[in-house]
């Protein structure tokens, strides 16, 4: 790892002392730098690649073969310390994205809805407790193919610790996609967790939805009625 650290602290000297004639493939260079490092974990690497001119506009505005940005792959990734760092050099976790398909389909996307359907929690809180007071509405963004929110991605994924953080944060459960869908309508099938991170009972109709509903729906009314039985006593 040492050998590695000090082979990539060699090649970046050597990129930064390149003359103006060479400066595109000195930005090439720089920018996989930040990709590769993103897509590892590696946070310290971003740390010291972000001293060198033109790397803070790379970290937001670069983006790869498909469309994604350095943040959007660390979200994806789950690397948090790396997510961390990107944003300290003004990467944005609300900035809409357009992600290319195998198939040739542009998608829309951002981090934070990559950070929900991933499930990745502390990465949904940084990027949430990023943004000022007057961009919290951001939340709410539908920049998803269906017009879905963060908290769609998460409850549709199941992703329950990434909806509770999107929900501390001020997250519409009731807002519709495309569809007329809500978040709220999407965790039905999960009649417990449901009730854990919307305080109430889903309707009857998610248990008919499947097997596996009905079966969760029996466990809830278990649950529940030991809960009951305990606070009984």
């Amino acid at each position: 790892m040492k050998k590695l650290l000090l082979l990539t602290s060699l090649c970046i000297t050597s990129l930064f002392s390149m003359n103006s004639s060479e400066l595109d493939e000195d930005q090439k260079a720089l920018r996989e730098m930040i990709f590769t490092a993103a897509a590892n974990g590696k946070a310290n690497w971003i740390h010291t690649l972000a001293g060198f001119h033109g790397t803070r506009e790379l970290i937001d505005n670069a983006v790869n073969e498909q469309g994604a940005t350095p943040l959007l792959i660390a979200c994806q990734k789950g690397h948090a310390n790396v997510v961390a760092v990107l944003q300290a050099e003004g990467a944005e976790g609300t900035k809409p994205l357009e992600i290319k398909t195998p198939d040739g389909r542009i998608i829309p996307c951002t981090a934070l809805h990559m950070a929900a359907g991933c499930g990745h929690a502390e990465i949904v809180k940084l990027l949430l407790e990023s943004l000022s007071e007057s961009d919290r509405s951001k939340i709410n963004s539908n920049c998803d193919p269906r017009g879905r929110t963060p908290l769609h991605c998460a409850t549709v994924s199941y992703r329950w610790d990434a909806a509770e953080v999107l929900l501390q944060y001020g997250a519409d459960r009731n807002q519709k996609d495309d569809d007329g869908t809500t978040p709220s309508m999407l965790a039905e099938g999960e009649p417990y967790i449901y009730y854990k991170l919307f305080n109430g009972t889903p309707s009857l109709i998610g248990a008919g939805k499947s097997v596996l509903s009905l079966i969760n729906w029996i466990r809830f009314a278990i649950k529940i009625g030991t809960s009951f039985a305990s606070d009984g006593k």
